[in-house]
């Protein structure tokens, strides 16, 4: 069992297309300061479908954490 087994976001793909927690943790902070997908693939020589795909599920998280935070209180 790993730290990023059903993570929400970390994933915990084998392969040429997983990626360690490590990289991954590093892609998050570096799209969290808004460097550019090419900037983090040179600086990390990761693919730019892995880091597309990083950035959707970022996308997909901060909506979620908006739509709870706005759900209506029913009086």
């Amino acid at each position: 069992m790993n730290p990023h087994h059903l993570h929400p976001f970390f994933t915990e793909v084998r392969g040429p297309e997983g990626h360690s927690l490590q990289i991954q943790a590093s892609v998050l902070l570096l799209k969290l300061n808004n460097v550019k997908t090419s900037t983090v693939h040179r600086v990390l020589d990761v693919n730019h479908k892995a880091i597309e795909n990083m950035d959707d599920a970022l996308s997909r998280l901060r909506k979620k954490y908006v739509e709870e935070r706005q759900k209506p209180v029913c009086s």
